[in-house]
């Protein structure tokens, strides 16, 4: 056990203390880390970078030629392609983006008080043009927006369990350049 403990505790030092360089076919991969708490974990190499912030529940992961995931809550829904519910709550642990030089992705949840018909009127006007499901299963309500169009598709889930006080909303979109 004390072996166990005594390399766990020298991993740690040279992990969260040093700036390890590993040596690849196609260049060197460093690892930077900052903070004692979690922190932020860097590691830069010949194909781009990752970000991972551990304190705030980040991910961010980038390369040169400008793709990027961020997961967490860091995460953006300013280019979600499509109207978050008026007033609606962003979950606790944020959402997912994904930016790529053919487009994006895009993936959030959130919460409201307001009942699954009041949601739905919402997203009825705000995609028109979408096909829509409702199931009502022993209480537990369902409606959900799909819209295909060439360069755009969004998915809209609505959702209030039996029994529950909040309606989730969970919203996937993706936007082809």
């Amino acid at each position: 056990m004390r072996t166990v403990l005594f390399a766990t505790a020298v991993c740690s030092i040279f992990l969260f203390s040093c700036k390890p360089t590993i040596p690849t076919k196609d260049g060197n991969v460093t690892i930077n880390s900052t903070g004692e708490d979690g922190g932020n974990v860097t590691i830069n190499g010949p194909e781009g970078s990752m970000n991972i912030d551990g304190k705030d529940g980040n991910l961010t992961m980038k390369d040169d030629k400008g793709n990027e995931i961020q997961a967490g809550t860091g995460a953006s829904d300013a280019n979600l392609g499509v109207a978050v519910y008026p007033g609606a709550k962003k979950d606790e642990s944020g959402g997912m983006t994904m930016k790529q030089e053919t487009g994006s992705v895009a993936a959030f949840t959130y919460t409201t008080g307001d009942s699954v018909a009041q949601v739905s009127e919402f997203y009825k006007k705000e995609l028109p043009s979408a096909s829509v499901t409702t199931t009502n299963a022993d209480g537990n309500e369902m409606h959900s927006y799909n819209l295909d169009e060439p360069k755009k598709k969004v998915m809209v889930l609505i959702m209030r369990e039996k029994d529950k006080t909040e309606t989730t909303i969970s919203i996937r979109t993706e936007i082809t350049n």
